[in-house]
């Protein structure tokens, strides 16, 4: 199964549960992150968005056990930051997606502050 990208498969899920008698009922939800990615966009979306992870998770990374000489410093305590937030994003994604308006600007933001942290403290 390569996707379709045709939209958003939670509108489509929707359809089924707001015809059940009670509108209270469960409403649909993303149970996987990385399934619902692969359904809206396809195989090819679902290697480029583990490319994301996979590059700023090891950028973080490697920040991390750069600075793991000098665990008190302020940049250690950043790089450990950002990977508890990385991680934390990845986990997440598992039960929910992070392309949620909500969430997608934080997951945008932390990965900024993986990329600008290592530069800025590769300067000093």
């Amino acid at each position: 199964m390569t996707g379709t990208g045709a939209g958003c498969v939670n509108d489509y899920r929707s359809v089924f549960y707001y015809r059940m008698p009670k509108l209270n009922t469960i409403k649909s939800f993303d149970q996987n992150g990385y399934l619902a990615i692969a359904a809206e966009t396809g195989i090819a979306g679902l290697v480029c968005f583990c490319w994301v992870l996979a590059h700023y998770g090891k950028q973080g990374f490697c920040s991390l056990k750069k600075r793991l000489n000098r665990q008190g410093s302020m940049a250690w305590r950043i790089a450990l930051a950002n990977m508890a937030g990385f991680s934390a994003a990845c986990t997440a994604n598992l039960f929910s997606s992070v392309h949620y308006n909500g969430v997608l600007i934080v997951f945008v933001l932390v990965l900024v502050l993986i990329e600008r942290s290592e530069r800025v403290f590769d300067e000093f």
